[in-house]
């Protein structure tokens, strides 16, 4: 997050937070390590090797808490044996993902790449404690897409099941039967979104971004005024509108108006190494239809304007 915000996490009110996450006692959970692992990778910060918690210790301390099954939970200190989370085995995955190639990390990955494809339910999704739900699929989706030789299939019906949890305001649902949004579940979704399109390349990675190339917010412009004072017309506040895809063309006449609506579908756009999101089934024909009335009154009412004006 500091690596977002142009921050330097070494130097954040004098305080070095790198320097107190790898001197820290309170790193004793399995997500823990793998936070840890990953906030050091952000930038590929030098840990020093007699540090309590360097990369070679954090590592080992996820490969020792790996469950009988192939995943992980989130206490360390529970039986081998029980059953692992489909959550915390997606983030360990993250975590692991850098190091894949490593001898004793890359049987470890196999183990739990075998656990989530044998968690994964009939209709591409995932659950934790017996629910389905959209945060268990995003975090299999974030790990899955971090591995090489990865069965595609699988992924991208995990990335179909997924979307169904999306609503028409954009947000995501956290359960198959709730009607309303959840944060926690669009902001987790967002993520996997971005994970799949990147496809093995880590967003959590930041090594290669400087504090230039972060994408500021643009100034809000002040709209343009026109006034018409010689037809007494009261100003009116008139805003450039965002080129769109469906675009939309208007041609008029005193005596013909004639309007056309280009709705020409958006294709699906490769992404990532090649992979295209799935299609979500959302139909373009209402907003289509929307576009089409706004325009038509609006062009209505500036030829009854332009009658009257004559």
């Amino acid at each position: 997050m500091m690596n977002a915000m142009s921050a330097d996490p070494k130097n954040v009110g004098g305080h070095n937070l790198v320097q107190k996450l790898y001197e820290s006692d309170k790193v004793n959970s399995v997500t823990g390590y793998a936070f840890a692992l990953l906030a050091f990778d952000t930038k590929k910060y030098e840990i020093p090797v007699e540090s309590k918690w360097n990369r070679v210790a954090l590592v080992e301390a996820l490969l020792n808490n790996q469950h009988t099954d192939g995943g992980w939970t989130y206490n360390s200190s529970g039986s081998k044996d029980s059953a692992s989370s489909v959550d915390v085995t997606g983030m360990v995955l993250s975590a692991l993902a850098p190091y894949q190639e490593r001898s004793d990390v890359k049987p470890a990955i196999q183990k739990a790449v075998a656990y989530l494809y044998n968690e994964q339910l009939q209709n591409g999704g995932f659950s934790a404690d017996g629910q389905e739900n959209s945060n268990s699929t995003a975090q299999a989706i974030i790990g899955l897409s971090l591995v090489k030789d990865v069965d595609q299939n699988r992924l991208h019906k995990a990335m179909q099941n997924l979307l169904s949890y999306q609503l028409s305001n954009g947000e995501f649902k956290w359960l198959p039967s709730d009607q309303n949004g959840n944060g926690m579940a669009t902001e987790q979704a967002l993520l996997a979104l971005l994970q799949f399109k990147e496809m093995g390349k880590s967003i959590y990675d930041w090594s290669n971004v400087d504090a230039g190339d972060v994408i500021k917010p643009k100034p809000i412009e002040e709209p343009e005024k026109v006034v018409e004072p010689e037809n007494n017309v009261v100003e009116k506040e008139v805003t450039e509108e965002p080129k769109e895809q469906n675009q939309v063309q208007q041609e008029t006449k005193d005596e013909n108006l004639k309007v056309v609506v280009d709705n020409e579908p958006v294709k699906n756009k490769k992404i990532g190494n090649g992979n295209s999101l799935p299609k979500t089934g959302a139909s373009s024909h209402s907003a289509a239809t929307e576009v089409g009335m706004g325009v038509l009154c609006i062009a209505s009412a500036y030829v009854l304007w332009r009658r009257k004006a004559a």
